[in-house]
């Protein structure tokens, strides 16, 4: 018996499961952390199933088609179900080998659907149906198929070839970043963090995990409370829009708790935005003060060589001067003595004279 497609049914089940095969992964991608694998294979699932039912309802024959109820809501429970699973198992695939299973799991899910489904079809023949004005035939829209088909392999073939190119590059980032001494953290012009790497974590010792798309303020209000921030996070934040407004570098040095120095320089990108690095600069620290405290010392060092050289020749001139005046003092301490002895030696003679006299004076009286 002839049969053929409904041209508006058909787009519409190709509409809908771009549709909501595209919703899914947007789920995926940007939905809650918790659930949005599960939800997002389910979505996938269900995009599936519409698309098949939709399919089939497009199909014109001269009979119509009685369904399975049990079976049609088994092909979409397991659609459904084999969806999440597979979603689920990519969400945390870390090896090829799981990424694979995560590709069975969704081609198991659409041939369980199909399959199922088609189980639970009976056509009963009805000779009253025709066909509609807009129909295409089975040939025609085999042929359609295989062109669209043919044409989104090599879309896909490119896009693997320019999504491989691109991870590499990511790897590399990712390598690049992992490996820098400074801490990194990029915001665009929305004050929106977009890039981060795990040095800066460590540097201020952030054990909360941290988001992208998080704003700078909501960065900031998470170093303080692992107390590496100085002053308050609105000040902070607010000091950083200014300056990222006015196209200025902004540069502080940051003292943490345990002692270190940080260094931080914030530039502002072309497109708007900021890239902040983040640089322990501790030991470089003590280096130029044990740097400045020698050259301090060699300095005073200098300046006192300089001021005994300078004074050396006083100082000469000085303690000859003090040895000719202990000379000369002790010469005349030497003649000092010697009229002194002389002195003594008269007065012994007049005494012994005044004896003398006594005692004749004595001798006369008597």
């Amino acid at each position: 018996q002839p049969i053929a497609y409904d041209v508006t049914l058909t787009g519409l089940s190709l509409a809908v499961a771009i549709g909501l095969t595209g919703l899914g992964f947007a789920v995926g991608v940007y939905g809650p952390l918790a659930i949005r694998a599960a939800v997002s294979g389910i979505v996938i699932g269900l995009g599936v199933a519409c698309m098949h039912y939709l399919g089939m309802s497009a199909l014109e024959m001269p009979g119509h088609i009685v369904w399975a109820n049990d079976l049609v809501v088994a092909s979409v429970v397991l659609g459904m179900a084999l969806g999440a699973a597979a979603l689920l198992v990519a969400d945390r695939a870390d090896s090829k080998a799981k990424l694979g299973a995560a590709a069975g799991l969704m081609t198991l899910a659409i041939v369980a659907v199909h399959f199922t489904a088609m189980g639970a079809v009976t056509i009963v023949p009805d000779p009253t149906r025709g066909f509609s004005g807009l129909s295409v035939s089975p040939h025609s829209l085999a042929a359609f198929i295989a062109s669209v088909a043919i044409g989104v392999l090599g879309v896909c073939l490119i896009g693997a070839f320019a999504d491989r190119s691109t991870q590499d590059k990511v790897t590399l980032l990712d390598d690049a970043l992992g490996n820098m001494s400074q801490g990194l953290v990029m915001f665009d012009k929305a004050g929106r963090l977009v890039l981060w790497n795990k040095r800066y974590a460590e540097l201020y010792n952030l054990k909360e995990s941290i988001k992208i798309g998080s704003t700078l303020l909501e960065l900031m209000q998470q170093r303080h409370r692992s107390g590496s921030l100085i002053g308050t996070p609105d000040e902070y934040a607010r000091r950083a829009r200014e300056a990222a407004q006015a196209g200025k570098p902004f540069k502080y040095l940051v003292d943490l708790p345990d002692g270190h120095k940080i260094a931080v320089s914030n530039v502002v990108r072309p497109g708007g935005g900021w890239v902040s690095t983040h640089e322990d600069v501790t030991e470089q620290e003590l280096a130029e003060r044990e740097r400045a405290a020698i050259a301090s010392e060699k300095s005073r060092r200098a300046a006192m060589d300089l001021a005994i050289a300078e004074f050396r020749p006083q100082a000469v001139e000085l303690l000859d001067g003090v040895r000719a005046s202990v000379l000369a003092m002790r010469a005349n301490a030497r003649a000092l003595m010697s009229n002194s002895q002389r002195t003594s030696e008269l007065a012994a003679d007049a005494v012994g004279s005044f004896d003398e006299a006594s005692t004749n004076v004595s001798a006369v009286a008597t």
